[in-house]
């Protein structure tokens, strides 16, 4: 016969052939052994059975072998250099003789995605276990309905794909998987299936935690790496119906989903300990600790950085983050500059001390505000920054409608960029300063009166927009602006070629910043300043960053103080009020009255500044006077304006004085008491 397509050989202990399985086109297959004249008898009667490739499994006695559903299968895996064997006849025809080879022997036993192919894994498991030092069964996934590890293989997965699930796959325990049967899909039986899986997880090394808030969370071993998972979340959810599958065979139904999840949360929450987490950055036992993804984590000290596989429970992690590609020794940070339209020296300076700077976290940081006109590349800019700190799969995003979906968002992100903001409205940028500072906010939990979610976060902002969007003084004082200049026609670059140029790049710049970080943390304890200004820890850090790079923490301090004058500049243009009071001081040292006096004043002055006092912007009464005065305080002080609230008997009054009278005065004031002595 010579139309068949494969021949398996079986070979006794001595490598004599003892019989062949002939596999036939239209995948059929044919068993026969040796006969007279080069003959073949085509059928086993009274020939000895033993398991494919025997000889590889009796050399190789301390090797895991991997028991497969036929032929194909195990040479498969023998490819991959695995010692792997099966049996003769197709499913369910193991013979309990075959099991005393495997004697004390790891056993993983595979199959095909079928009904039939995992009854075939559990008769095996159930011969062997007797005889086996430990039974795995495992399930692939991606397979389609009859696909084998022959087919996974194919979809492009890995050796070490697989035997990372192999290590997370737990031992095969006939109890659990019996009473499972009787107990998954019967009518009150839910409570038995329900105690066993729950049992498997605790006794299988599974950390159950809170964190802060009092939300429930599973630490568990997933592709040889531990990664945290809410437990509230759907993620988990399918974690255990996964369980559960190779546990008994079948899925979880509804009802013992909820109940397995709620008495899991119960005790994360009040038998487990309590962990703080953190999105992508970390402060922990004086390091800076960075995320990157699949269980893995930068560890930043003084002086050096290392990648730690299975860090401590820092980090959250939310489906739309992108791992950080391993970051490359000794690379230039300076090449990031190749990617950011910046001309202005200063500038340049500002953001290379920024970048590695936001990665020391628990402080808070100036929000980063790119400005310029269209084809200045101010959203490739937000990106470059993005993909280094925070990367995400949506990189920059469009404007909110509502605090609400902000919270949430920040939450889950530590950079949070925005892009191509015309303008911020007062809400938003009421957010934005609480997110930079580290306040947050709450809201009620959805359908629950008596209970809030509070959102808590310390998040890196980023905006960009033709016109600069930031104008409440509060965020403009948190803020670091860099211009970009229009990029001539003759420089552009197609984005393809861009962007597959900058990731190429990004390992070797993300180590030349995560260098320059550990430098910066060695020199941290010796800077000092001799006048803090404005985010005092960001300007501390990112001195230590200057120095690092070879700038200098002065020429640093000089950038990051010309960028705040230009801050004030713009708060001022930006504030009806403040101009008003600018010119109103015109020609006067000093003006006291109450509030609704200086708004009939201001409002005078605006009319001469020919605007209407109807727009926007401009107070309707004394009491928003007082508060739009309190915004532009700080800034009216940098251009020489004091203002000071008193209470006196009469009242409530406010007195407006020039700092150059003040010093006068103060003066004066020092000759009286020197005449008097």
């Amino acid at each position: 016969m010579n139309n068949h397509t494969k021949i398996y050989d079986y070979r006794d202990e001595s490598n004599s052939l003892l019989y062949q399985v002939v596999r036939l086109p239209g995948n059929k297959f044919q068993q026969r052994r040796p006969g007279g004249n080069s003959d073949w008898i085509y059928n086993l009667n009274g020939v000895r059975r033993i398991p494919y490739r025997l000889v590889e499994i009796i050399k190789n006695p301390e090797t895991t072998v991997y028991v497969t559903q036929g032929e194909k299968d195990a040479d498969t895996l023998d490819g991959h250099g695995l010692v792997a064997t099966t049996n003769s006849g197709g499913a369910e025809k193991w013979r309990d003789e075959y099991s005393k080879y495997f004697k004390g022997r790891s056993v993983v036993i595979t199959h095909n995605n079928n009904p039939e192919g995992l009854e075939h894994a559990r008769q095996v498991a159930r011969s062997l276990l007797k005889y086996a030092g430990s039974i795995r069964i495992i399930e692939l996934p991606g397979l389609a309905e009859g696909e084998d590890i022959t087919d996974w293989f194919k979809k492009g997965n890995t050796l070490h794909s697989f035997h990372q699930i192999v290590e997370e796959t737990p031992e095969w325990d006939p109890k659990i998987a019996n009473k499972g049967e009787k107990a998954v899909g019967q009518q009150g039986e839910k409570e038995p299936y329900s105690a066993l899986l729950i049992k498997h997880i605790e006794d299988s090394g599974i950390e159950l935690f809170h964190d802060d808030r009092g939300e429930p969370y599973a630490k568990i071993l997933i592709n040889s790496k531990y990664e945290i998972f809410p437990v509230n979340l759907s993620r988990f959810r399918l974690w255990l119906n996964r369980t559960a599958y190779i546990l008994f065979g079948k899925p979880l139904n509804s009802d013992a989903l909820c109940s397995i999840r709620d008495t899991l949360a119960g005790k994360a929450c009040f038998d487990g300990p309590e962990h703080e987490l953190h999105v992508r950055h970390a402060w922990h036992d004086d390091a800076a600790w960075i995320d990157i993804g699949g269980g893995r984590a930068i560890r930043v000290s003084p002086g050096q950085w290392e990648i730690v596989d299975n860090p401590p429970k820092l980090f959250r992690w939310f489906p739309h983050m992108k791992a950080l590609p391993e970051p490359i020794r000794g690379g230039d940070p300076w090449r990031v500059l190749h990617y950011l339209n910046i001309s202005d020296p200063d500038h340049q300076n500002l953001i290379m001390c920024y970048i590695p700077a936001v990665m020391i976290a628990g402080v808070p940081v100036p929000a980063l505000a790119f400005q310029g006109p269209k084809g200045a590349a101010k959203t490739s800019a937000l990106r470059v920054v993005k993909n280094l700190i925070d990367p995400s799969s949506g990189l920059v995003r469009g404007g909110l409608s509502n605090l609400e979906d902000f919270s949430l968002i920040a939450w889950q992100n530590r950079a949070l960029f925005f892009d191509n903001m015309r303008q911020l409205p007062d809400w938003l940028s009421d957010a934005l300063c609480r997110a930079i500072t580290g306040e947050g906010s709450q809201k009620r939990t959805l359908y629950k009166d008596e209970e809030t979610t509070i959102f808590e976060y310390l998040r890196v902002i980023g905006l960009s927009g033709v016109n600069l969007v930031v104008e409440e003084p509060d965020l403009l004082d948190r803020t670091v602006i860099i211009t970009l200049a229009k990029i001539p026609r003759s420089k552009m670059r197609p984005e393809r070629e861009f962007w597959g140029e900058f990731k190429s790049e990004l390992p070797s710049i993300l180590g030349g910043f995560l260098d320059i970080l550990a430098q910066a943390l060695l020199i941290r304890p010796s800077i000092e300043l001799p006048c803090l200004p404005r985010m005092a820890d960001f300007a501390l850090n990112a001195s230590a960053v200057a120095e690092a790079l070879g700038i200098g923490s002065d020429a640093f301090l000089r950038s990051f103080d010309k960028n705040a004058q230009s801050q004030n500049e713009v708060a001022i243009e930006a504030s009806l009020v403040a101009q008003a009071v600018i010119e109103f001081m015109q020609g006067k040292d000093k003006w006291e009255g109450t509030q609704s006096e200086l708004l009939g004043l201001l409002t005078e002055e605006l009319t001469k500044l020919k605007t209407d006092p109807k727009s926007k912007g401009w107070p309707k009464d004394a009491s928003r006077l007082g508060k739009k005065l309190k915004e532009i305080e700080s800034n009216l002080e940098e251009v020489g304006i004091k203002i000071v609230w008193e209470r006196t008997s009469s009242g409530r009054i406010i007195k407006i004085k020039r700092l150059d009278c003040i010093v006068i005065e103060e003066e004066q004031l020092e000759l009286d008491l020197d005449d008097s002595i």
